[in-house]
């Protein structure tokens, strides 16, 4: 089996020696789990280390998973403003509709009012039950025209709030925009990386997102220190980038076929192994 142990594990990285060792313990379980056979061996004293190296590769991708958050974050915010500038919206040509319906009907009662008291006045002055009615209808006119008075005074202050969120709705834009650009000129300097790499007497990781990203380069290292080369199959553990692969699948065909082809050329001949039992005494 291939001995191996944690090794250095740079403090940048959030992980300490017993969650790399559980997860080297998952990642080898991938391999001897499907396969059935004593692979990996944990052995502090003759083990191969495993060490986590911090660099540019590590501080990119967590400068990218932050713009990424940014991102959605400034998109989250971008979709409640335009929630709330719909909503403000909405209110405010529900209530100019009707402002403007009673701006017309407090425009035709004021203009019969006027005439009444033209046609009175020609007359000479108006009876005093006349004179009652009249001023019934003036208290009656003023008490609308506070109305619109106040209507006017609402959606003064609908104009002033859409105005407003229109203005934060083109800043969050702007910097949305300006988000957008630093992360696709990060994805774009990114480019493909090694995330690790089996040097043969050591196994250095270099990036991972998460547990399952570390457990599954982890696996493909270990893969290599037992001899295996890259497979084709994007799902597969051994495949030569980390894109399709997830924990759960396992081992591919193609994972398989190569650890076979390789435990082939690596087993003693079944001829070699005859002659050497028939001289074998116990």
């Amino acid at each position: 089996p291939v001995r191996y142990r944690v090794g250095n594990i740079d403090p940048r990285f959030d992980a300490n020696a017993e969650e790399v060792k559980r997860v080297a313990a998952a990642a080898e379980a991938i391999w001897e789990g499907k396969l059935g056979r004593e692979l990996f061996v944990y052995d502090e004293r003759r083990g191969i280390p495993i060490n986590l190296v911090f660099d540019e590769r590590q501080e990119n991708a967590e400068i990218e998973e932050n713009l990424r958050d940014d991102l959605e974050a400034k998109a989250g915010m971008n979709d409640a403003v335009a929630k709330q500038y719909d909503a403000l919206i909405g209110e405010f040509r529900s209530l100019k509709k009707a402002y403007e319906s009673r701006v017309r009907s407090y425009e035709t009662k004021l203009a019969a009012y006027n005439d009444t008291v033209n046609d009175w006045n020609a007359k000479g002055g108006a009876p005093e039950s006349e004179i009652e009615r009249l001023e019934a209808d003036a208290a009656s006119l003023k008490a609308e025209q506070e109305g619109l008075e106040a209507d006017a005074e609402k959606l003064n202050a609908l104009v002033d709030q859409l105005n407003a969120i229109g203005a934060k709705g083109n800043t969050l834009i702007t910097d949305y925009n300006s988000v957008v650009a630093e992360y696709n000129d990060k994805v774009a300097e990114a480019g493909e990386f090694t995330q690790g790499d089996y040097t043969g007497d050591a196994i250095n990781v270099y990036q991972f997102n998460s547990e399952d990203e570390l457990e599954l380069v982890l696996a493909h290292e270990l893969g290599h220190a037992l001899s295996l080369d890259h497979v084709d199959g994007k799902r597969s553990i051994m495949y030569r980038l980390m894109e399709d692969q997830a924990v759960d699948d396992g081992l591919t065909p193609e994972d398989i076929a190569e650890f076979d082809a390789v435990c082939a050329q690596k087993s003693a001949p079944a001829e070699f192994l005859a002659a050497l039992r028939e001289k074998m005494t116990f």
